[in-house]
């Protein structure tokens, strides 16, 4: 997309998110915790009262991790997507239920991740899911919230907190 484009849908989704009472998406999406990203975009989409502007998902997400970073949260939000989509498909646990593997394997792979430098975040987020295996979850286990211990050490592992600037939005 141009910058002009790109100009364009990002002030609508920072209007809309403002119209709800928020500075900008990242509070946002922290005002509303374990909610699905999907729900949340349904939110914005649904606050267009001219339904002149559309936007999707993906500008939205782009947007949520643009915020994020310039405030030095790029690392909270990203494991806050996880907490989301881990929620959103082990409801029943980490290996509870019929295609438990399955289940795993589609919060992985829908994990959102920011749109920029993609493939650093790509081998980032495949060190923590990495690190969240071995850790074996019990088989009841998904996550209540960013605090959960198991997360927290997968992503010491994956993403040491000294190793912040590893993924830093040059």
């Amino acid at each position: 997309m141009t910058e002009v484009s790109d100009g364009y849908w990002r002030s609508c989704i920072e209007e809309r998110v403002q119209h709800l009472g928020f500075a900008d998406t990242f509070a946002f999406v922290s005002a509303h915790p374990l909610i699905p990203f999907g729900q949340l975009f349904r939110i914005l989409r649904d606050d267009n009262p001219d339904k002149r502007h559309s936007i999707a998902i993906a500008q939205f997400q782009h947007v949520y991790f643009r915020d994020a970073a310039r405030q030095g949260h790029l690392r909270e939000a990203i494991l806050d997507t996880l907490v989301r989509r881990l929620r959103e498909h082990l409801r029943q646990g980490w290996n509870h239920g019929k295609m438990a593997k399955e289940r795993r394997a589609s919060a992985y792979s829908q994990w959102e991740l920011p749109t920029f430098d993609r493939q650093r975040f790509a081998r980032i987020t495949e060190r923590i899911w990495q690190a969240l295996i071995d850790l074996e979850p019990p088989d009841d286990w998904c996550p209540e919230s960013a605090k959960d211990p198991l997360l927290e050490k997968a992503f010491a592992s994956g993403w040491p907190e000294d190793r912040q600037g590893d993924a830093s939005n040059k």
